[in-house]
């Protein structure tokens, strides 16, 4: 076994060890860009072609698991259950807020955006959460 044979081995287990520790399933592509290195070494192709061969394989591999998981983790709704349980809930403005600013939540600040400009002091009803944001307006 030469050295670039261990070579195309440490990065097979390293893109595996790597994808375990971080919960990912990306870096495995280029493992399997390595494992056909390695098929290529052993056809008797020169390292030029190995390497070329584990660029080109490894990177469609990535690529394609990329936009993979990308579509699936679209699918994840981006509101928790229990944020959805924020809506229709009243909170005291503690600052002023033109269009965008910072409300206090059962102990946890977050921004919040309104159409009307609201003053502290104000009573707020959230009407909606848009990613990390929620939406309020002043309670009538």
């Amino acid at each position: 076994m030469n050295d670039l044979m261990l070579f195309w081995i440490v990065v097979i287990f390293a893109g595996i060890i790597i994808d375990i520790i971080t919960s990912n399933i990306l870096f495995v592509s280029f493992s399997i860009g390595a494992l056909t290195a390695i098929i290529v070494q052993l056809m008797g192709f020169s390292s030029v072609w190995q390497i070329v061969v584990f660029l080109f394989v490894g990177n469609t591999a990535f690529a394609v698991s990329y936009f993979y998981i990308r579509k699936h983790i679209k699918n994840i709704p981006q509101v928790s259950p229990y944020e959805k349980t924020f809506i229709g809930r009243t909170i005291k403005l503690a600052n002023d807020i033109d269009t965008e600013g910072q409300v206090m939540l059962d102990g946890t600040y977050w921004l919040a955006i309104t159409k009307k400009p609201l003053k502290a002091g104000d009573t707020a009803e959230i009407i909606g959460i848009e990613g990390n944001k929620l939406l309020i307006k002043r309670k009538e």
